[in-house]
């Protein structure tokens, strides 16, 4: 008996599961990464461009800002003015030590 097509539906399931998890919504704070070439400023200025009502705070490294919005459009603004990646911010900040 073979468990090939289970064991890759099970896969699928806990990737697509994680995947709505981290996915942000809005309202809520957001990690957003930029290029690691991208200056602090430019990253933070990306952040505004795309509408966020607050600036929670810059990350540890460059191109690392956290926001949030209440615009259900935020993150698509994000990516269109450069954004790497978006996702739900820790709960504690980790991402801003």
């Amino acid at each position: 008996m073979t468990y090939g097509p289970a064991l890759l539906l099970l896969g699928f399931s806990i990737a697509w599961t994680g995947g709505l998890m981290a996915w942000p919504r809005a309202g809520f704070p957001v990690a957003v990464l930029y290029s690691p070439a991208m200056s602090g400023a430019e990253a933070f200025a990306g952040v505004v461009n795309a509408g966020a009502d607050t600036i929670l705070g810059i990350g540890a490294l460059p191109g690392i800002v956290v926001a949030r919005s209440d615009d259900p459009g935020f993150t698509e603004n994000l990516f269109k003015t450069g954004a790497w990646m978006v996702v739900r911010a820790p709960a504690k900040g980790e991402c801003l030590q």
